[in-house]
């Protein structure tokens, strides 16, 4: 595990490891803003990276619709949590990429932060730390869903996502299809949805 710490050009540091990202972005922050990551996010959707964002759910947000539904029409997950009448805010700041680099500190994804003295930590080669958070992102998409019940060993599911990722990296085809079976049988069936294919 590496780790470095960034207090200048945030943006320019976040845009850098983002373009990085071949299977997954996981991003919880309380306010995004910045246009310029929005972008880069719609095109790695669009090349097939799964990217999923967590924000809270305020008028702050909501003036970026434009932005969020665009993302949406490549296949990224955008989940506002909470409203603007609840008593606490999702005010989590961190992002996983490829199950294995986090970047986590003061600094919300807005145009305004880049004015502000805000900081970053961006840790390499994390796949257990990476773990922790994304089942935390997962914790809290699932109780804004209302699917807090449904249960999942999500560092289980990461090591079987690196495995896939390792073999489809060697072109294995038989082993590709037997990895895609096994994290399909670690992943719960929403009630509802039992028996279908």
């Amino acid at each position: 595990m590496q780790t470095q710490a960034y207090f200048d050009d945030i943006q320019l540091h976040i845009l850098r490891e983002l373009k990085k990202a071949e299977l997954s972005i996981f991003i919880a922050v309380a306010w995004f803003t910045d246009t310029m990551i929005f972008g880069l996010l719609y095109n790695k959707a669009k090349s097939g990276v799964r990217v999923e964002l967590l924000l809270t759910g305020d008028k702050i947000n909501d003036k970026h619709r434009e932005e969020h539904e665009r993302l949406r029409s490549v296949g990224g997950v955008i989940t506002s949590v909470g409203s603007k009448n609840a008593t606490s805010t999702m005010h989590n700041k961190f992002c996983v990429i490829d199950t294995s680099t986090i970047i986590t500190g003061s600094y919300n994804w807005s145009k305004q932060a880049q004015r502000n003295d805000e900081n970053i930590t961006v840790i390499y080669d994390a796949n257990d730390l990476a773990s922790q958070f994304i089942t935390e992102f997962e914790s809290i998409k699932s109780r804004q869903s209302g699917n807090s019940n449904l249960k999942a060993d999500y560092h289980k599911i990461l090591t079987r996502i690196e495995a896939l990722r390792h073999v489809i990296t060697l072109e294995d085809e038989d082993d590709i299809q037997l990895q895609i079976a096994k994290l399909k049988r670690l992943i719960p069936e929403e009630p509802g949805n039992a028996g279908e294919k």
